[in-house]
């Protein structure tokens, strides 16, 4: 084999082990998890960093119409941290260009608003199944160690048992009413300001790109 040919296998061998490496060391932009055992919600990383929500009930002794509120927090340090770091890019050389500005700030203000969104989707989801789950077997146990069912035969027990699930999912279902049509209203408030924002910034990059073309037809 030639040198010219040891040197041009050797330059592409370099080239696709850099390529492989660049591309396996760029951090993911948009990652979806496997269903949370509790919230039966899928969880989302944007752009490589994934920040957990903390449930945090309003008052201990308000009523469970209330909404939990929801904190941000690095998994990994376990401090508050309401931004992703590597959302804030560099802007050297666009400090003085209010459109670059523009749009770099509706962008990070759209990250910020999705993860919040899945945040308060997934606090919400994991008290509400929590309590589910917890009061459906309190109601299980309790009607197992009951007289009533203890002296049934077993076709009785199945449906003592049958009637009291039975009973318990009505009374969740007129108790949680409430809490469950607030949700709803912050739902929609959040998906109306998340659809808002998305407008803006199609509207920002509409304009950066009219920009940038009338930039290139003067140079």
């Amino acid at each position: 084999m030639s040198l010219s040919r040891n040197t041009r296998v050797l330059s592409r061998l370099v080239s696709t082990s850099t390529t492989a490496s660049s591309s396996s060391t760029r951090p993911p932009t948009f990652l979806v998890g496997s269903p949370d055992v509790i919230s039966n919600l899928r969880p989302v990383i944007y752009d490589g960093v994934w920040f957990k929500a903390i449930s945090t009930p309003q008052d201990p002794s308000s009523s469970s119409s209330s909404l939990p509120l929801t904190t941000i927090v690095h998994p990994d340090k376990g401090t508050q941290h309401p931004y992703a770091l590597n959302e804030f890019a560099s802007t050297q050389g666009h400090e003085s260009d209010r459109f670059f500005e523009e749009k770099k700030s509706w962008e990070l203000r759209l990250r910020l608003e999705r993860q919040s969104n899945d945040a308060f989707n997934h606090a919400f989801w994991t008290d509400t199944n929590s309590r589910f789950n917890t009061y459906k077997t309190f109601v299980g146990t309790s009607t197992a160690s009951s007289p009533e069912y203890l002296e049934a035969s077993p076709e009785v027990k199945g449906m003592i048992m049958d009637e009291r699930i039975a009973a318990f999912y009505r009374l969740w279902l007129d108790s949680e009413g409430k809490r469950q049509r607030a949700y709803m209203k912050e739902m929609y408030r959040r998906t109306f300001s998340l659809l808002l924002l998305e407008a803006k910034l199609k509207l920002q990059n509409l304009r950066w790109a009219v920009r940038s073309a009338m930039t290139k037809n003067l140079l």
